[in-house]
């Protein structure tokens, strides 16, 4: 499974405080956020799991892996669905 994010946008009124025109995480590929404090991470990370608008946060752009609803799910405490085979 991947991650692809593209054309993000992060706003918090007229303020942009992040942008990223592509990336591409693959599948068992490790990515890693570093910045000083205040950069952007935790935003970023609120932003790729739709949940930016919980501190205020305007978004756009698209990221694409089913895995973040399974995620963001499992950080807000709703229940997660589960496959039968």
């Amino acid at each position: 499974m991947s991650l692809e994010i593209s054309g993000l946008d992060v706003r918090f009124g007229a303020q942009q405080v992040v942008s990223i025109d592509e990336l591409a995480i693959g599948e068992a590929e490790i990515c890693g956020l570093a910045g000083e404090s205040g950069s952007g991470k935790s935003v970023t990370t609120l932003a790729v799991l739709g949940l930016a608008h919980t501190v205020g946060a305007t978004v756009t752009g698209s990221t694409m892996n089913s895995a973040i609803t399974f995620m963001r799910d499992a950080i807000c405490g709703r229940p997660m669905a589960t496959e039968s085979m």
